[in-house]
């Protein structure tokens, strides 16, 4: 997409050591959404030497250059690059790059080299977002999780309100039910102070009577 030439800010990006980054060629970081599409955030170069770490758009980085769509790749066999003929070193990891769409391997830093367009290219099919618009998406998550965390305060507060009502409820239903309790002891109290009253009254009425009845014997 951007045409061959010197570049001063050839490298490696702050934020991951195994991205190459040039201002020769254009860099995209492609996202798989929930619904199995992708997404196509562009990413200028000095935003990407200061770090795709502080970017919150994740996913795979794609490297285009003449229409070809280069991807990081790991070759395990000895493997020549297809721009400068010379092989690309074996180790760990993924030490070049591979154009997804017609198989074009390189070095990292010989994919800006060629000069054959990608045949099979599907660049075109790109819909790019802006990292500013990246930037946009990244305010308005956070704006959603602020009103998201004001929800919850308010959710907590509520609860917390709640719980503060119902335990004064449940202390004042533990009042009434003691305040109850006290006066049928009270009522109970004042029935057994009565029945022991009858039952004296009775037993001194009987009393007499047995008095009396042995009074009038004699």
């Amino acid at each position: 997409m951007r045409p061959a030439g010197s570049g001063d800010l050839d490298g490696h990006s702050i934020g991951s050591a195994m991205t190459y980054i040039t201002e020769n060629s254009t860099l995209v970081i492609e996202t798989a959404e929930k619904d199995k599409s992708h997404k196509y955030y562009l990413i200028p170069t000095t935003v990407a030497k200061e770090g795709l770490n502080k970017l919150h758009v994740k996913g795979n980085k794609l490297h285009i250059y003449n229409d070809h769509t280069f991807v990081a790749s790991h070759f395990a066999a000895i493997t020549p690059c297809q721009i400068c003929s010379k092989t690309i070193p074996r180790r760990i990891g993924r030490q070049g790059y591979m154009c997804r769409d017609c198989r074009l391997i390189c070095h990292k830093h010989c994919h800006h080299k060629t000069e054959l367009t990608c045949p099979a290219s599907n660049v075109c099919k790109m819909e790019m977002i802006y990292v500013e618009e990246a930037k946009k998406t990244e305010k308005e998550l956070e704006k959603d999780n602020e009103k998201r965390k004001k929800e919850m305060e308010k959710l907590q507060k509520e609860a917390e309100k709640k719980a503060a009502v119902d335990k004064k409820e449940a202390e004042k239903e533990a009042a009434r039910v003691a305040r109850e309790r006290e006066k049928a002891e009270k009522e109970a109290g004042k029935e057994r102070a009565k029945i022991e009253k009858e039952a004296e009254k009775k037993k001194s009425e009987e009393e007499k009577k047995v008095s009396k009845t042995k009074t009038t014997a004699s």
